[in-house]
């Protein structure tokens, strides 16, 4: 028979580490941003080329769109682990412990 085990206050750790994570995402996004206009600038598309501000809108954009898409994605899933976890121990301890239906 296959045990599972789950240890909630790292699941419950892991989404808060994923809320960590998307700031320092955040911080990353602007390095690349600044970067990105140091590349434009290098290509003579820099700061008052007509397309520049379109360029950088993109990649602003873009960057955002990936953030803002997956990471409130990767912290309901884990947050809804934890849940089905937390459940499924308390059904089994309420089956096995005549009804107590309490997890430590």
């Amino acid at each position: 028979m296959t045990k599972i085990r789950a240890n909630f206050g790292t699941i419950e750790q892991t989404e808060s580490d994923l809320t960590t994570h998307a700031g320092n995402l955040r911080d990353i996004a602007d390095r690349i941003e600044t970067e990105a206009r140091s590349i434009l600038d290098q290509l003579g598309m820099g700061v008052g080329h007509p397309e520049f501000e379109s360029r950088m809108a993109l990649i602003r954009e873009k960057i955002a769109a990936h953030l803002d898409e997956n990471l409130p994605r990767l912290q309901q899933a884990t947050g809804r682990m934890g849940e089905e976890y937390q459940q499924g121990a308390q059904a089994a301890a309420a089956r096995l412990g005549g009804g107590r239906g309490s997890v430590a």
